[in-house]
């Protein structure tokens, strides 16, 4: 006689075994259940002797040990809270993901040199923009300062974002976005320094 599989039992009414999928159904129903009765304060007690009531009656159809009734309750509490965990790491991605893009366009406007205005030069006198930097460099289109120091400034505030959004959940990253943050503020420190000017942040 072969043995009967983990995840298997006898269905009501009749012999041979449960299909494992209406067993992990069941199951979710009574974790839910469980889970539910807990909310509304009854205890484990009170639960196992609902759970015998009929399903139109607020129970379960079926007794159920109080034992079995605590783990069905945790197994559920568990599973929100990680679907609620799921779901901030997804918020702080996308977060992650649009400061990284703002991150990217901030630092073009550190280059002296406008690369997008600079090409425009190029092509209306029939050159590519290295050909410009090498045979004409003083056509090309420079970038203010103030708009360097500005974007420097925004950097900043992208990294303490950054940083605030990785929180203490990942220090490595966190680490890493401190010396990132230091980086940018000794830059803009030195690149203000040199207009004899004290960074201000974003303040116009």
């Amino acid at each position: 006689m072969t043995g009967m599989s983990k995840k298997s039992k006898p269905p009501k009414g009749g012999g041979g075994t449960m299909p494992n999928e209406l067993i992990d159904i069941a199951i979710a129903k009574e974790e839910r259940w469980a889970y539910e009765r807990r909310v509304e304060r009854l205890t484990y007690r009170a639960m196992a002797d609902l759970s015998r009531q009929a399903v139109e009656q607020g129970g379960l159809g079926h007794e159920m040990s109080t034992a079995t009734l605590v783990r069905r309750a945790n197994a559920y509490r568990k599973g929100l809270m990680l679907e609620e965990s799921e779901t901030r790491d997804q918020h702080r991605g996308r977060e992650l993901e649009a400061l990284d893009r703002q991150e990217r366009a901030l630092y073009s406007f550190l280059d002296p040199v406008d690369q997008v205005a600079s090409t425009a030069v190029a092509r209306q006198i029939g050159m590519t923009l290295e050909q410009l930097t090498r045979a004409r460099p003083a056509l090309l289109v420079m970038r203010a300062d103030k708009v360097r120091i500005a974007a420097l400034a925004q950097l900043r505030g992208v990294s303490e974002s950054r940083r605030k959004l990785l929180g203490l959940d990942a220090p490595t990253e966190s680490s890493l976005t401190v010396t990132t943050i230091d980086s940018t503020d000794a830059a803009l420190a030195d690149l203000a320094a040199q207009l004899g000017k004290t960074p201000r942040g974003n303040d116009d």
